[in-house]
C-alpha cells in the first residue's frame, strides 16, 4: 500500500508537467489579436520572478479518493524554475539554464541535465508568463469572460495531443493577469485541476534555484 501511494504521488506530480510541456507554443496569429494577451504581455514586460502557492486536486476513475497535494512554485527571468511540493511528500524540483535537480523524501535526489518533457515545461511557463502559451497550428482555443476571470479552454483537433489528453483549461484574473487556476482530463478521464493563489511578483534571491553539488 504504502508503495502504491508513493507511485501515485510520483504520477501526481510529474502528470501537470507532462501536460503543460505538450502545449508549450509559440506566438500565433490568434494570440496577436487578444487583448487580454497583449495585456498579459505587456504587465509582465519587465517582471523578474514571481512566486504563488498551489493545491493539486487529481480524480480518476480508479481512485477510491482524490490526491491531494500542494507547494509552491517559484519562478525567475530567465528560465529558472523551482516547483516545490510540500505535501503529502516533500518534492522539488529545481530547472535552470542547463540543469535541473529532482529531490523526494523517499528517493535518492538526482542532478542531469535538462531534456524532453522538462525542457518543455520550462519553456511552457516563460511562455505563460509572456502570453504565448497558445499555438494555432494544432490547437483550439476557446476564451470567454467570468467576471473578474478569463478562461481559455484549449483542445486538440488535429490529435497531436491524443495520446495524453482532451482538453486544457487555464483561467487567469483579468485585472492582475495572474493565472488562478490550471485544469485538464486526459483521455482515460482523469481529472487535474491546479489552483494558484498568494501570488507574489518580487526579486527572489538566485539560491532558491541553485542546484546542489552531488
Amino acid at each position: 500500500m504504502d508503495y502504491f501511494l508513493t507511485m501515485q504521488s510520483r504520477k501526481l506530480f510529474l502528470w501537470p508537467l507532462l501536460i503543460l510541456a505538450i502545449t508549450s507554443p509559440t506566438v500565433s496569429s490568434y494570440a496577436q489579436n487578444d487583448a487580454f494577451l497583449e495585456k498579459l504581455r505587456s504587465q509582465n514586460q519587465f517582471l523578474v520572478s514571481f512566486q504563488a502557492r498551489f493545491a493539486q486536486t487529481k480524480k480518476s476513475p480508479i481512485l477510491e479518493d482524490d490526491l491531494l497535494s500542494s507547494g509552491m512554485l517559484y519562478f525567475k527571468k530567465d528560465r529558472n524554475i523551482r516547483w516545490e511540493q510540500q505535501k503529502p511528500v516533500a518534492h522539488i524540483l529545481i530547472l535552470n539554464q542547463d540543469s535541473m535537480y529532482e529531490y523526494r523524501a523517499d528517493v535518492t535526489a538526482s542532478k542531469r541535465p535538462i531534456s524532453g518533457t522538462f525542457r518543455q515545461f520550462q519553456n511552457l511557463i516563460t511562455n505563460v508568463v509572456n502570453g504565448t502559451f497558445i499555438r494555432e497550428s494544432y490547437h483550439s482555443a476557446e476564451v470567454w469572460k467570468q467576471g473578474d476571470l478569463i478562461h481559455y479552454r484549449i483542445t486538440d483537433p488535429k490529435g497531436k495531443m491524443k495520446k495524453l489528453i482532451r482538453e486544457i483549461e487555464l483561467t487567469f484574473d483579468r485585472e492582475s493577469a495572474f493565472l488562478m487556476q490550471l485544469r485538464f482530463i486526459d483521455r482515460s478521464e482523469q481529472q487535474i485541476k491546479i489552483v494558484f493563489t498568494e501570488h507574489q511578483i518580487n526579486h527572489l534571491e538566485n539560491s532558491l534555484f541553485a542546484i546542489p553539488d552531488e
